[in-house]
């Protein structure tokens, strides 16, 4: 039998081939490193950055563990820092 025929069944059937990793589940697997990877320098490192602006902080004092809005309120209340914070989240979005 040929290449051709082996490949294809005289009933008109495709005949599935076995392949190498065989699996729908193989690009997944093969992503997976990457996908940890940019994990580990990306969500995590922003993740830990929006739970330490929730936190209160002195030059003395150091990182106090309070959980408290004092940080967001002055961001959003003081017109400067309201639209520095626009400017940056508009251009992150766009650059997006």
């Amino acid at each position: 039998m040929s290449t051709a025929e082996e490949a294809h069944d005289p009933s008109g059937a495709a005949r599935h081939l076995p392949t190498a990793w065989g699996g729908k589940r193989t690009p997944y697997l093969l992503s997976l490193p990457a996908l940890m990877l940019f994990g580990a320098i990306v969500i995590v490192p922003l993740g830990m950055t929006v739970l330490l602006s929730f936190h209160d902080w002195g030059q003395y004092k150091g990182i106090e563990p309070v959980l408290i809005l004092k940080n967001w309120r002055e961001v959003l209340t003081r017109w400067w820092r309201a639209r520095s914070a626009g400017r940056c989240c508009s251009v992150a979005i766009r650059d997006f």
